[in-house]
């Protein structure tokens, strides 16, 4: 998924729940659980961005 043109990106939730192992800035993303899956949105497109990945692991 390319996340220049991404503005949610949709995982599974698991019980156990998920850690953003990349280094982005804390306020620039929001995650919130719709049903079985958790939906990041981005919020602030700029600071998210100086990432080049992100990496979420499933707990």
């Amino acid at each position: 998924m390319n996340l220049m043109d991404a503005q949610q990106i949709t995982f599974p939730a698991s019980k156990k729940g998920f850690s953003v192992l990349s280094n982005h800035v804390a306020t620039s993303y929001k995650v919130e659980k719709i049903g079985e899956q958790n939906v990041l949105t981005v919020t602030d497109p700029t600071n998210f961005r100086k990432q080049k990945f992100l990496v979420i692991e499933l707990l």
